[in-house]
């Protein structure tokens, strides 16, 4: 019997014949080789930010990336609530002095 895990995941595209879904086994393979690491992860979030700064829209730096555009805008939205925060502080600081 085959043992199903972390290290054994089944590689199958969805098929649909004849009006009815179904899976077609292709191979087993890791799992990490289907997962994004975190520094992946970060390294496209900054990708998606230097794009985004040379005026590229969400839609090209989704495409260009291999990423849908839910992601891109996500990512954005994440770094100009940080950008906000630290700007928000920083004026905090200024007007205490």
């Amino acid at each position: 019997p085959v043992t199903y895990g972390e290290d054994n995941i089944i590689v199958c595209p969805l098929q649909k014949q004849h009006n009815f879904p179904r899976f077609e086994i292709l191979t087993l393979e890791h799992e990490r080789t289907h997962t994004l690491r975190s520094f992946d992860r970060q390294q496209l979030i900054e990708q998606c930010r230097d794009l985004h700064k040379i005026n590229w829209p969400q839609r090209k730096i989704a495409d260009h990336l291999n990423i849908s555009l839910t992601t891109v805008n996500r990512y954005l939205s994440d770094y100009s609530k940080k950008i906000g925060e630290v700007m928000l502080n920083r004026d905090r600081i200024l007007t205490k002095t």
